[in-house]
């Protein structure tokens, strides 16, 4: 479901339930497919060297949101990121594939029916489409290669995009060897600054692992300069800011934002952490506290889970093996002082003596040298590269620079690594060998590997495993994969094949990871996806880089089986290598062909890069100096040389069978850590070394299976005609003519004109508005198929949205590589489509999803896959984290018609395919009301086109009665009562979760503009409070937010959120805390300077004021106004005029009745708490009515079970009487 955010502009905003008009929403909830991400300016950190999420790869971040989830991106449109996945199941044909087992290999695959095309010309066909290709791409990229020298200067010799106007560059270095690259943009109001360091994980000593990341957590609590623990942060907050940092393992990367006005006290303040930062002492111990609470909350994550095992079973004395986050047991030791560790971490030799002092120096004793000299030995200038954007100009920024940051030393003669020098190939997973012996028959076996040697160990041993095998000098020895079989968390299947390679950095101006990436993630006819979807064994492929560091990278190919392809799963490995040698097959001529059509994408994205927010820009521009060579800096992942067909073979070399480390991750493996697996038919000549295992730091249990090489080749012989190189992509865009004249030109506004209503009829309903402010050849189309249908039943809803997913997943895929994208979802109205990407080929295809969605019929494969996945997905809702579990209950308390997904669940389970067809008849059935948006480079013409051919497919199937005002479908907000705490009491679903979590919510009510606007400053001021007394100081949890909680459904109803996740701390405390908080607020509010105030209402008003960088923010403003009738198009000016006129009486007075409960019929509230299993429930006999609540109020205890009673029994807020009449 699409969730509604009040505004791209407001930052402390929560997001809440309402529909989706923001562009975090243009993504598909299931799919991942991202629209034109690649153009918002900033490259995905894949490319930047593995600093993504994406695979394996995790940063340790020091704070993250609600809802902050990162996900593989499968758009090639991510540019450079070597990343292309295809997350999950689309349609399955009638006829389908008998594929065999791995006893007969897949020679046996054959065609039951005409679902594949398996021809013995397909090859041959594809060679010739590529070939007749070749020159069509390479005369596009020609023709472009003078559009990327700025104008007059304005790229400080770097290639940069045509499309980049507004901003000026200019890369400095100073004297001690500090790079720094600064951003003029007069047009912004916002700055922001990043510095990133060459020291990670892989830097921490043996002795504590964790403690870079430990690092990064502490600079930020005072300096020599600014001891003040907070004054980071309430600079920061005072500005309307944002602030983070995050260790991966070779960078740390630190980063701010602020209003223009107050950047330079905030960097003043920032380059302190890098000058004298003070580690004191208590410091030191509350923030362990945060780090250990960090790494409680990452247990439950699988995607951590699956890294951690990766680590055990690499070399242990190789940088990936070490732990990157740390717990209280390795940054914490009898006799080993914490803070002399810390700052030994500094000195450029990571000093075993230092380390040694830290073991046996008392920590009561302070070092004898002082912390800022050992801090700048390691931390020096010539491993750290700045950025700073602004609107100041590029002499007061270097000025900046200059100032504020030479003060950081440099070491004796640092002197930087050529950034296209290439570190050696270091693999952490070293070949492996099996001794063998001649069997009876003349055939080989493994020696010794008649039984399994089950036993419980750590990973240690499992290191070792991996390790050559010892073995006589007189025996033989062969190759030896490693099996690995994990039991996740989640409901999940995967299959995970892994590669280690030489480091791919050096290549990323023709990255030959990225052509296989796009090769082996491809979702068309002819694709490893294609082939396993139809028979029904995969729902979903994706591939690329898990990680990518100096040493080595890890190529992957990840395959979501379903229940059928998991017992296949040795012939979905033999498919995958077939397909890699496919590739080695390709001549030269198509390889380089399909290199030519990803680098047309590619720089035709970067010729019309769209606008990067600040504060993603500076982090991506300071990653982007520690690996790119100057001229490179802004256009490195997205302008590509020609292929390197040399670096290909080489990486292609690398990933035989041989080579390969196998992850099997399904839940049925728990039972093979019961006993080993009985040796396949397959192999029967043969026996593999099995051993049960236990990861050391999260004791997750795993077991290893070293298989002899010749049994993969044995799986790999056969052969499949239906496998094929893409063909050439239909949708790529080749017009790129802006409609709107130059001299109609609109600057970008908080508050732009509005669109126009260009058709209405009884069932369509169309608005238009030309784009005269981004000047890009871009458009976003967005409908809303109004249905109370949605309402009356949303499990069915989203299983039909599932299914139209994988429906079309393979015939749009093209589409999505070539820089389009879509998606389809539920909303509180009814259904969405979202369309949005290059205008030449936009329409193509909406005319293909549209007619699809209309004309659908079912098919009993694909039903079953996706209702198998539907399940999954709710089953895995119960592994949330506790704070997720209090947002979802507080949607659910306070919405009316949501459901619970345990009923969704229960709905779905009970489901068969004919209801599922009766659903999307009546949905799509007799009555429709359709409203569109078309925004961007269309004209109304074509606006019109759109309306017309959603009226005559509706038409077409018999569908055109137009939707009764009296069934259309409303959506209000449940009432609470005033002078009553509600307090839900609920287990956390994860049994073995140690986190509990509490979310309050404190009600105001029905909201104009000026009322929203208080409380959006109200939430300001307290942010930082929040953050540094519950977090900092008391050390609740590492999850402490608070914010406005805006839920617009065709009325505003807002309030005030606060949410805290701890392991140390139960609901009952931590609420006990907050209410303790809020008196120090009434305290800190009465006592307010004018001053103080006027500077958060200034940082406010620069937030609400902000236009959107993109076309995609100014249509989801439009959007919003339309879809809930309410047609406000100065929004944000109201809340402007609102701030202004907010006195510190009316804070108090706001606060002291929303909060407090101090007006005469006390404050309406609602607290979720649910309790991990490390803090006791209250017991049913417990709960009910209790007196002295807040103010003489009273609380009212109830249970999960009680959700629904609970919402029944409440009145509803009424819509906004603006509804009432049109704003239009």
């Amino acid at each position: 479901m699409f969730r509604r955010q009040a505004s791209a502009s407001l930052p402390a905003v929560a997001s809440s339930p309402g529909p989706s008009t923001t562009p975090a929403s243009l993504r598909r909830a299931k799919s991942n497919h991202s629209f034109s991400s690649s153009s918002s300016g900033t490259i995905p950190t894949n490319a930047l060297g593995g600093s993504s999420a994406r695979g394996w790869y995790l940063e340790d971040d020091e704070e993250e949101g609600f809802g902050d989830r990162r996900t593989r991106s499968n758009s090639l449109t991510s540019l450079g990121s070597g990343v292309v996945s295809s997350p999950l199941p689309k349609a399955i044909s009638n006829s389908s594939l008998v594929m065999m087992s791995a006893t007969g290999g897949l020679g046996a695959l054959a065609r039951t029916g005409s679902c594949i095309a398996s021809s013995g010309n397909s090859s041959s066909s594809v060679a010739r489409s590529l070939f007749s290709s070749t020159r069509r791409w390479s005369s596009l990229l020609r023709g472009m290669e003078h559009l990327w020298e700025g104008e007059e200067g304005r790229g400080g010799g770097m290639e940069m995009s045509p499309q980049d106007t507004d901003r000026s560059y200019r890369l400095i270095r100073l004297p001690n060897n500090l790079k720094a690259i600064v951003v003029s943009d007069p047009t912004t109001e916002k700055a922001a600054a990043a510095l990133s360091v060459r020291v990670g994980a892989k830097h921490d000593p043996a002795e504590a692992p964790g403690l870079a990341h430990f690092c990064e957590h502490m600079l930020f609590l005072g300096t020599e300069k600014y001891p003040r623990e907070n004054t980071y942060k309430d600079l920061v907050s005072k500005s309307g800011g944002s602030s983070n940092a995050s260790t991966s393992m070779d960078l740390t990367l630190y980063k701010f934002e602020s209003s223009a006005d107050a950047f330079e006290d905030v960097l003043d303040v920032f380059a302190q952490f890098f000058i004298c930062p003070l580690f004191t002492e208590s410091a030191t111990a509350r923030e362990l506290m945060a780090v250990d609470s960090e790494n409680s909350k990452n247990l439950i994550a699988d995607s951590r889970r699956l890294l951690q095992i990766t680590k055990a079973v690499a070399e242990p004395s190789h940088p990936w093996a070490k732990f990157s986050t740390g717990n209280l047991q390795t940054l914490i030791r009898p006799g080993f002082d914490t803070r002399r560790a810390l700052l030994a971490l500094y000195e450029e030799r990571d000093s075993l003596d230092a380390i040694e002092a830290a073991r046996t120096h008392p920590p009561s004793v302070p070092p004898s040298v002082p912390p800022s000299l050992l801090l700048v030995r390691h931390y020096h200038a010539s491993k750290m590269a700045l950025a700073l954007v602004g609107r100041d100009s590029l002499d007061v920024l270097e000025a900046m620079v200059r100032e504020k940051f030479s003060a950081i030393r440099d070491e004796k003669g640092g002197e930087e690594r050529g950034r296209e020098d290439a570190m050696p190939f270091q693999n952490p997973f070293p070949p492996r060998f099996m001794p063998v012996v001649s069997s009876g028959n003349g055939g080989k076996q493994p020696n010794g590997c008649s039984g399994s040697s089950s036993s419980s160990s750590s990973s240690s041993s499992s290191s070792s495993r991996l390790a050559s095998a010892a073995a006589a000098a007189t025996t033989e020895l062969e190759a030896a994969i490693p099996l690995i079989r994990v039991v996740p968390l989640r409901d999940m299947r995967e299959l995970r094949l892994s590669w280690p390679l030489p480091p791919s950095r050096p290549h990323y101006r023709s990255p030959p990871t990225r052509l296989l990436s796009h090769l082996f993630g491809h979702e068309g006819e002819g694709s490893i996806f294609s082939v396993l979807h139809r028979v029904g064994w995969a729902s979903g492929v994706h591939a690329g880089l898990g990680t990518s560091q100096e040493e080595f990278c890890l190529f992957e190919c990840t395959v979501a089986l379903t229940e059928e392809g998991r017992r296949h799963w040795q012939d979905v490995v033999s498919l995958v290598f077939q397909y890699a040698h496919l590739i080695g097959q390709a001549s030269p001529e198509d390889l380089s062909a399909m290199w030519d059509e990803l680098g047309v994408i590619s720089s035709t994205s970067f010729r019309f890069q769209q606008k990067a927010q600040e504060y993603a820009y500076a982090p991506d521009l300071a990653r982007r100096l520690q690996h790119f060579q100057d001229r490179h800096i802004l256009s490195g992942g997205h302008l590509y040389d020609s292929l390197d067909l040399t670096a290909l073979g080489d990486c292609l070399a690398g990933m035989t069978e041989e080579k390969a480390l196998l992850f099997l991750i399904c839940k049925e493996n728990e039972q093979e850590q019961q006993q080993p697996p009985p040796p396949s038919s397959s192999s029967s000549s043969s026996s593999s070394s099995f051993s049960s295992l236990i990861e050391p730091w999260y004791q997750i249990p795993y077991t290893l299976t070293l298989l002899p090489s010749h049994t993969l080749r044995s799986w790999t012989c056969a052969h499949v005609d239906s496998l094929h190189l893409p063909r050439p992509n239909p949708f790529i865009a080749e017009d790129f003519d802006v409609l709107s004249p130059l001299s109609s030109y609109e600057p970008p506004s908080a508050t732009p004109s509005p669109p126009t209503r260009v058709l209405q009829t009884p069932s369509v309903e169309v608005w238009h508005k030309i784009d005269r402010s981004y000047r890009q050849p871009r458009a976003y189309i967005v409908l809303e198929f109004a249905s109370p249908t949605v309402q009356r039943d949303p499990g069915a809803a989203e299983l039909l949205v599932r299914y139209v997913e994988h429906a079309l997943q393979e015939s749009t895929y093209d589409a999505i590589v070539a820089g389009l994208g879509w998606s389809v979802g539920t909303s509180n109205n009814g259904l969405t489509l979202r369309f949005s990407g290059f205008s030449h080929k936009i329409q193509t295809l909406l005319h293909k999803v549209l007619e699809s969605l209309l004309s659908l019929s079912l098919h009993e494969g694909l039903f079953a896959l996706i209702k198998e996945k539907q399940i999954d997905a709710y089953n895995n809702i119960a592994l949330a984290r506790p704070d997720e579990h209090g947002q979802m209950f507080l949607s659910l308390l306070l919405t009316e018609g949501r459901w619970a997904w345990r009923d969704k669940l229960r709905r779905v389970e009970g489901m068969q395919m004919g209801d599922l067809a009766a659903f999307h008849k009546e949905m799509l059935g007799r009555q429709n009301c359709v409203k569109v948006g078309v925004f961007g480079n269309v004209s109304e013409e074509s606006a019109l086109g759109v309306g017309e051919q959603v009226e005559r497919l509706l038409r077409r199937n018999g569908r055109f009665e137009p939707l009764s005002p009296s069934v259309q479908p409303h959506t209000r907000v449940v009432m609470l009562e005033k002078g009553i705490d509600y307090r839900l009491r609920a287990p956390v679903p994860n049994e073995t979760d140690v986190n509990s979590s509490l979310t309050t919510y404190f009600q105001a009510g029905l909201v104009s503009p000026s009322q929203t606007a208080a409380l959006i400053l109200l939430a300001q001021i307290i942010k930082e409070p929040c953050f540094t007394q519950l977090r900092t100081q008391e050390q609740l949890g590492y999850v402490v937010a608070s914010g406005v909680r805006l839920t617009w459904f065709r009325s505003l109803v807002a309030g005030i959120s606060f949410r805290v996740l701890s392991k140390t701390h139960g609901p009952d405390e931590i609420l006990n805390r907050l209410e303790a908080f809020l008196l120090q607020v009434q305290s800190l509010l009465s006592s307010l300077p004018p001053a103080e105030l006027e500077r958060h209402k200034k940082a406010l008003i620069t937030n609400l004021l902000e236009p959107p960088k993109k076309l995609v923010g100014e249509a989801g403003m439009h959007w919003g106004e339309i879809v809930n009738e309410t047609r406000e198009w100065r929004r944000n000016r109201l809340y402007v005029e609102g701030v202004e006129t907010t006195r510190r009486e009316d804070l108090e007075r706001v606060f002291g009745e929303v909060c407090l409960g101090l007006g005469r019929e006390g404050r309406r509230s609602l607290s979720v708490m649910m309790y991990g299993k490390n803090h006791r429930m209250v017991e049913e006999g417990e709960m009910g009515e209790e007196e002295g609540g807040r103010e003489g109020g009273r609380a009212v205890w109830f249970r999960e079970e009680d959700w629904l009673a609970f919402r029944m029994s409440r009145p509803l807020f009424p819509c906004s009487p603006t509804v009432l009449s049109s704003k239009y």
